[in-house]
């Protein structure tokens, strides 16, 4: 019987292992709707599949309860769990009070899922540790060569004679701004194998990879994409000791050859044959907020007029303001549209989970074994993605919000796991949490193909339909890629 649910929870993993790599290599290949709609359909299809998992996954668990790991404003008997499913009523509230309570209901349900989602991830690298690692960063890492390898394919055009415009070299992606968030959260994962390989041609091939990501990152021009790896390499500083130190100076390293590539590829090669690129220049933009302030300060006013139950979820994008149909500030958002008590209660068991992986790494062993990388690498992804949220729409975006899940799922089950390892929390969630999350996950998913399913035939007749009332192509995205929800 054991064997039999080894080899169940096996499947589960490989299914998950497969469907991550389907969504992001497929959905950067084939247009068939528009770029933000296709990886929006690809999600649900991909959020299907994860009830089905929480049940193999029933006896594995995700979170420790000891008193000690929680700060002390928390009772001793106090759960993670509470405050999670505080926020999730607070939500389900304000979608019910909303202005739209169809697009509300979707957001908070889509919400909800991925957060499960990632207690999937959890569960399942708890269940087998070192092989999920491996495995998971075998696929990340074949995903960025797929994408690095297209990109240098339609870079050959140059060689023809023909005209080259960076910004449509970044397929997959209605802005090059989605694909920076997705950098932000596997750039440091990328140095795993660069420093952790097995032979000196692994290390060196990783480090090429590293090289040509970062290449990618400078030519995207994407800002918030380096001050979150700015953060990141200084968070890591701090709590990673010698190899954390060691772990930055790779980082730098892949920095300086991934700008020696850029000025080959793209001024020392183009000046040779005669053919300049149209490149995404930012520097002049280094400084500007690029109306953000504005989003920030409308987001602000929603807080004070609502600050119980937020406008609604989604519901910023029913007040068309030309700029963009969410605040690119995940704190701004949630407490907006949601509500404040909401975004508290969410805070808080993020921060317990920041709190407790920092104290994981400083207590840890500081040797250069490949755990140890991986796990400085996923704090270091965390911190990025948790700071590019501030500036930019991560928890909006599908392929930004399925690699977000992945992540953090896979730094709860490893640090859950080491905490457990090390004695440092006696006892797991209890059992009827574990239970209930198939369930509420199949309800959830029940919400959203019944909201978001009727639209799909329908998606280009509400683009064309938005570009005739408002005499432009020029989409701004939320769920589906005309993204204002009163049109």
């Amino acid at each position: 019987m054991i064997e039999k649910k080894n080899n169940y929870r096996s499947a589960g993993t490989a299914s998950v292992f497969f469907m991550l790599m389907l969504y992001w290599m497929c959905t950067t290949a084939w247009n068939i709707y528009g770029w933000h709609d296709q990886q929006r359909i690809a999600e649900l299809g991909l959020l299907c599949i994860l009830p089905a998992l929480s049940f193999l996954a029933l006896d594995t668990p995700v979170f420790t309860s000891r008193a000690d790991s929680l700060p002390a404003v928390f009772p001793p008997s106090f759960s993670p769990f509470v405050l999670f499913a505080g926020f999730a009523l607070c939500g389900l509230a304000s979608a019910l009070h909303a202005r739209f309570p169809h697009w509300a209901l979707l957001e908070w349900a889509l919400l909800l899922s991925l957060c499960m989602g990632a207690f999937v991830v959890a569960r399942l690298r708890q269940a087998h540790g070192a092989q999920f690692d491996r495995a998971l960063l075998l696929v990340l890492s074949g995903v960025c060569a797929f994408y690095l390898f297209g990109f240098l394919g339609r870079y050959a055009v140059l060689f023809e004679g023909l005209p080259l415009r960076v910004r449509d070299m970044y397929t997959g992606f209605a802005n090059p701004r989605f694909f920076g968030q997705f950098q932000t959260m596997t750039l440091p994962l990328l140095a795993v194998a660069a420093m952790a390989g097995r032979s000196s041609l692994q290390r060196w091939g990783a480090f090429a990879l590293l090289a040509g990501w970062w290449m990618l990152s400078i030519v995207c021009g994407t800002r918030g994409t380096w001050l979150a790896i700015a953060a990141a390499l200084a968070a890591v500083s701090l709590v990673g000791r010698r190899t954390g130190r060691s772990w930055v100076r790779r980082q730098l390293a892949g920095i300086a050859a991934g700008l020696a590539l850029y000025g080959l590829l793209f001024f020392a090669i183009p000046h040779l044959l005669g053919n300049q690129p149209d490149l995404i220049n930012r520097l002049p933009e280094l400084g500007s907020l690029s109306h953000r302030d504005v989003l920030w300060a409308e987001a602000w006013r929603m807080i004070v007029g609502h600050p119980w139950l937020g406008v609604g979820p989604m519901h910023f994008a029913a007040v068309p303001n030309g700029i963009g149909a969410h605040p690119h500030n995940a704190v701004l958002q949630i407490a907006a549209e949601w509500g404040v008590p909401a975004l508290l209660m969410l805070l808080a068991p993020v921060a317990i989970g920041f709190r407790r992986f920092a104290v994981m790494l400083r207590a840890g062993h500081d040797d250069a074994s490949f755990s140890r990388i991986l796990a400085l690498s996923l704090f270091a992804a965390l911190v990025a993605a948790a700071t590019q949220s501030l500036v930019d729409g991560v928890i909006v975006m599908p392929y930004s919000q399925v690699t977000l899940m992945a992540v953090a799922g896979w730094s709860m089950g490893m640090c859950a796991a080491a905490v457990r390892a090390d004695g440092l929390a006696a006892s797991a969630a209890p059992g009827w949490q574990g239970a209930l999350m198939p369930i509420a996950q199949l309800a959830l998913l029940a919400i959203l193909l019944r909201l978001a399913l009727p639209d799909v035939p329908h998606l280009p007749q509400r683009m064309r339909h938005y570009s005739a009332a408002h005499h432009t192509e020029y989409f701004l995205p939320r769920f589906w890629q005309q993204g204002w929800i009163n049109e």
